[in-house]
């Protein structure tokens, strides 16, 4: 498929995730829709430049990306919470990728501090994101995705329209990508049937994916309904996506039998089959890291700050100890596994051991891993970080 035409649009040179002058976001007001001006922080995304912050990390409010020399791609964004970065996300990425421009990871931020919901640990760790955005290169026409995380305190108010004029006119982006089930604008008063009346409207082309059953090998995902393209100004609809009459008869036609009691039944079971990031919170709770592994399309990997460690003697030897505040990601449940370890830079890319497989033992107090003390009496330079791959 050939690039996205980007003619019309400000030319990106700077990715910025910003702040308000006092380093976080403003909560907005909660009682009416905003128009949604622009924010301070809207930035143009880029098609030119990696959107990696300090230590290697993906970026997040305050940073901005370098501007290096290469050929210009329009920005493509996926849209999501991301907190996982399984095969379902890999698939959004594949599928922005594939409409010919740069694939952006667009999530939103502080959504816990502004909705209330209780702290907890991330599913990949944040110094990690970057490894695993790497990986999907292959899946993703050879480039690697990169990240926006957008302040939910500044855009929860949105109206759905603001809320896509903000994509296409402040992030500069040429199309999106979303799942079947999100939401978006006030009150998540939009859908997927809204974004795809709208981005078209905008020049911004909409591909929509069905979710990803958990039993698919790869990253490929189904897609629920086919992208829409601008032609000579109007939205062009393909096959698969029915057109209505005047009368709206096929639009009730649809919505009956979208909601009689086998499809109800079928979208329970494909919900229950699919990845999910929920699923996958659910898996490490029960210690099941191979389901968790089945969703993400790659080992779990739990990676700890190397900061307090220290060496234990044990009875099958000497054992490295990491407390539970050295943990900078969801650990599995108390037990012992089986796991590769290795020790990396600030920037889990930057390996600086050779990979050993041991066993790790987890339990309230923190992590320990046996028969490895002597990781610590020979720690490279450099080192500041655990990770450990479960098996």
């Amino acid at each position: 498929m050939p690039p996205v035409s980007h003619q019309g649009r400000r030319t990106a040179r700077l990715a910025c995730v910003g702040s308000s002058s006092s380093g976080s976001p403003q909560a907005a007001p909660q009682d009416t829709p905003s128009s949604g001006s622009q924010a301070a922080w809207c930035r143009p995304l880029s098609g030119c430049a990696t959107a990696f912050g300090p230590g290697g990390g993906a970026a997040t409010q305050g940073d901005y990306a370098a501007d290096v020399p290469s050929p210009q791609l329009p920005p493509i964004v996926a849209l999501g919470k991301f907190d996982a970065l399984h095969r379902g996300h890999r698939a959004l990425a594949a599928a922005a990728a594939g409409l010919g421009g740069a694939p952006w990871m667009v999530s939103f931020s502080g959504m816990a501090e502004v909705l209330g919901w209780p702290a907890r640990l991330p599913l990949v760790a944040p110094c990690d994101r970057a490894r695993v955005l790497d990986s999907w290169a292959s899946s993703c026409q050879g480039r690697a995705p990169r990240e926006c995380a957008v302040p939910f305190a500044e855009v929860r108010t949105m109206s759905p329209e603001a809320f896509v004029e903000l994509l296409a006119q402040e992030l500069a982006a040429a199309g999106v990508v979303v799942g079947s089930n999100y939401r978006f604008g006030y009150r998540a008063a939009g859908n997927t049937d809204l974004l795809q009346q709208l981005g078209p409207q905008h020049g911004m082309r909409v591909r929509v994916l069905g979710l990803v059953a958990s039993q698919a090998g790869g990253g490929g995902a189904a897609e629920q309904h086919q992208q829409h393209q601008q032609h000579n100004g109007q939205p062009q609809q393909h096959s698969g996506v029915q057109q209505q009459d005047s009368g709206g008869r096929q639009q009730q036609q649809q919505r009956v039998q979208q909601h009689s009691p086998e499809q109800r039944a079928a979208d329970r079971q494909e919900a229950h089959d699919a990845v999910s990031s929920s699923r996958i919170r659910h898996a490490l709770a029960a210690g099941d890291v191979a389901d968790a592994a089945l969703c993400l399309g790659r080992p779990y990997r739990l990676v700890a700050a190397l900061a307090d460690a220290a060496t234990s003697a044990l009875p099958d030897g000497p054992a490295l100890r990491l407390p539970a505040a050295a943990l900078l990601n969801q650990p599995p449940r108390p037990g012992r596994y089986q796991v590769r370890a290795v020790l990396t830079a600030a920037d889990t890319r930057q390996e600086l051991t050779p990979v050993r497989q041991a066993v790790a033992g987890l339990d309230e107090a923190g992590l320990t891993l046996h028969g490895s003390g002597d990781l610590l009496a020979a720690l490279p330079a450099g080192a500041q970080h655990l990770a450990l791959d479960f098996l």
